[in-house]
């Protein structure tokens, strides 16, 4: 099935954040090329998790289907499905700082958000509102449009 839409936004505070410890590691393994008392072998752990932390957070990818909203981050896991059979409204939103990035809980409900402050905010039959950030809130609420009333 084609999705009426489908976007894929970088996780720029992942990418920063793990850009950033393998720049550390590089200090630090230039430092404990001097200290014999440092292991390297624990200094190569840093750049393995940063490689796995960005294989599958470093970017979050949204498709909106005629019957639901498929989103992933990364190379494809975690991914989510949204039944837009159950979602009764949508809106275009701008989260306060304090929603931060990633996947978790907030009040009445769950954000999906990779970078930025922008989102659309589905909500559901049961009163779950669940937010699904994007740097193209306008064109995924235009496809969420196509399917859901607003």
């Amino acid at each position: 099935m084609t999705p009426l839409y489908e976007h894929r936004q970088v996780a720029w505070p992942t990418v920063i954040a793990s850009l950033t410890s393998a720049l550390l590691l590089a200090v630090g393994i230039a430092v404990a090329g001097r200290n014999s008392r440092v292991h390297l072998g624990l200094l190569a752990l840093v750049p393995a998790v940063s490689v796995v932390v960005l294989a599958f957070f470093g970017s979050m990818t949204v498709r909106v289907f005629s019957d639901r909203v498929r989103l992933h981050f990364g190379i494809g896991a975690p991914w989510f499905t949204i039944d837009l059979r159950e979602a009764r409204g949508y809106s275009v939103v701008r989260n306060p700082w304090f929603y931060g990035w990633g996947i978790h809980l907030i009040p009445g409900g769950v954000i999906y958000n990779a970078s930025g402050f922008d989102a659309v905010e589905l909500r559901m039959d049961d009163g779950r509102r669940i937010r699904i950030g994007t740097d193209e809130p306008h064109a995924l609420a235009a496809a969420l449009g196509q399917v859901v009333a607003s």
